[in-house]
């Protein structure tokens, strides 16, 4: 087993055809010819997501990034979690913001994917951070809630993580919040659908955009103007390979060892 990288957030000049600003927090290890690899939810295809074994589990597979969903519970503790309704992932009526994160700490988080038997609890960002710090590049996705911009960013800093993380959102005006208060965390914008009218959005530096749509000009004309672009999200063999021959700068994969598999066959 490879010893875990660690990537930090730099901007580096690079030399590209004229007109073209360089990328953000690129990575000098980084293959031009290969992206980076995020495992989504952690690797999701191996355990529970948005759980500390999925984060452990992208560390062991050597992920580039660990991508985590952020939501406030009612009592004001960021915590990891992909859907409002609990649901799906913990078999619960009603909204994950109704709940403290105590009552949310009863729940089972991992029974619905993983071992019946062993109980699997909510993550809080905390947690996280400290799972992952030293270890593991993050891509934090924010979902609604007031003021949780601001208690994410306290926890980055309280950590000492800035130059470990980045962060997402399908919210323009949180990614403003973000860069006014931290301006050299990389934030990007998650896009479901063509968002070319963005391209020139300053408070974007990397679009996160769904495999369904993204064309190798899209990403093209993002790297013109110094934005990357990661494509969501591509499990099979077939999708990712087809992301690194459009040139994604970073594929978020629910199967991280598939990735790396095929990445290290396919220069």
């Amino acid at each position: 087993m490879k010893t875990i990288r660690l990537f930090l957030i730099v901007l580096i000049l690079i030399f590209l055809p004229a007109g073209t600003a360089s990328l953000p927090f690129s990575d000098t290890e980084q293959s031009s010819s290969s992206p980076r690899i995020t495992a989504h939810r952690g690797a999701s295809a191996l355990a529970p997501e948005n759980t500390l074994p999925a984060i452990l589990a992208a560390i062991e597979a050597e992920a580039d990034f660990v991508e985590i969903d952020v939501r406030e519970t009612a009592d004001g503790i960021p915590v990891l979690c992909h859907d409002a309704s609990l649901l799906r992932t913990a078999k619960k009526d009603g909204y994950l913001q109704d709940y403290t994160y105590e009552e949310l700490s009863s729940l089972d988080f991992g029974g619905w994917s993983a071992d019946p038997c062993q109980k699997v609890p909510i993550p809080t960002l905390a947690q996280a951070l400290e799972a992952c710090r030293g270890r593991i590049r993050m891509n934090i996705e924010l979902k609604s809630g007031e003021g949780l911009e601001e208690a994410v960013l306290a926890l980055i800093e309280a950590y000492n993580m800035e130059e470990q993380v980045v962060i997402s959102s399908v919210s323009l005006s949180c990614l403003e919040k973000i860069k006014e208060k931290k301006p050299d965390i990389p934030t990007g914008y998650i896009a479901s659908s063509p968002c070319l009218e963005l391209l020139q959005e300053e408070t974007v530096d990397f679009f996160s955009v769904s495999a369904v749509w993204v064309t190798a000009d899209f990403i093209r004309q993002a790297h013109r103007l110094g934005k990357e672009v990661h494509i969501w999200t591509v499990d099979t063999p077939q999708a990712l390979l087809s992301a690194k021959a459009l040139g994604a700068d970073n594929v978020i994969t629910d199967c991280p060892d598939l990735a790396w598999s095929l990445f290290a066959q396919k220069p």
